[in-house]
């Protein structure tokens, strides 16, 4: 039986301020340049397999915000 125990929180406001900033930054300029089909599929990407590498890797410790795909 697999149970998924991730949880999409954040750890405090700077946490959330830093995960905003880079993802505004970095996301514009990847949008204008390759589109946004293929940032939303990369980052997608980032945050499902990031998720999936925590959960086989290290089962107990929870993830936190979008890092993973930031």
């Amino acid at each position: 039986k697999i149970i998924f125990r991730q949880k999409f929180v954040h750890v405090g406001i700077m946490h959330l301020i830093i995960n905003l900033v880079v993802q505004l930054f970095l996301g514009i300029c990847l949008e204008l340049v390759h589109g946004w089909w293929r940032v939303t599929l990369v980052y997608m990407s980032g945050v499902i397999f990031g998720v999936m590498g925590s959960t086989i890797f290290n089962p107990e410790k929870d993830l936190a915000g979008a890092s993973g795909g930031a």
